[in-house]
């Protein structure tokens, strides 16, 4: 009989520090996570105005810190980042998401 180890398929945390405090980040991310993520991502790239834009990747990222529990507010979110840290906070997590999902262990 052949077993398949799962537990090689979970990984480490992402770890962010912003303003001196680290935030870990879920790279075992639910479907339900995921739908809503690519919901976000849809209504992004669909809307014509920059400042509902911003609100979805405000919205994003707040979703992907408080994926296990919740860390941050979309309040701190949008006061504390600036939108070239929210950029790259998305931009690791998919780059991430994409070496994870590519190793073929």
């Amino acid at each position: 009989m052949k077993i398949i180890d799962l537990d090689l398929l979970v990984n480490d945390p992402i770890e962010f520090k912003i303003g001196g405090e680290s935030y870990q980040v879920s790279t075992m991310p639910t479907t339900k996570f995921i739908l809503e993520m690519a919901l976000l991502e849809d209504k992004m790239k669909n809307s014509k105005k920059n400042e509902e834009q911003i609100g979805l990747l405000d919205e994003m990222v707040m979703k992907l810190f408080n994926q296990e529990n919740e860390q941050v507010s979309k309040e701190f979110v949008s006061s504390k980042l600036s939108f070239t840290q929210k950029k790259k906070i998305m931009e690791v997590y998919r780059e991430m998401m994409n070496d994870i999902n590519s190793n073929p262990n």
